[in-house]
């Protein structure tokens, strides 16, 4: 996880071997999320999700 200076989660997610792996979440500094989705050894895959303030969803990304 990182955080923002005042404490807040900036991002979720796990690694493995040292590189992004599974789901990740990123959050504004009130807790909202920004982005949600995938990675598989470092690299972005599947539907990443990106919400705009009020938890819309603004649009989708694909990665294969």
């Amino acid at each position: 996880m990182v955080w923002y200076e005042a404490g807040q989660k900036m991002t979720e997610g796990m690694f493995e071997n040292g590189k992004p792996d599974g789901v990740w979440t990123t959050f504004d500094r009130n807790g909202i999320v920004l982005t949600k989705g995938s990675y598989k050894e470092g690299i972005q895959i599947g539907k990443w999700t990106i919400y705009d303030r009020d938890q819309n969803i603004y649009y989708d990304i694909f990665f294969s």
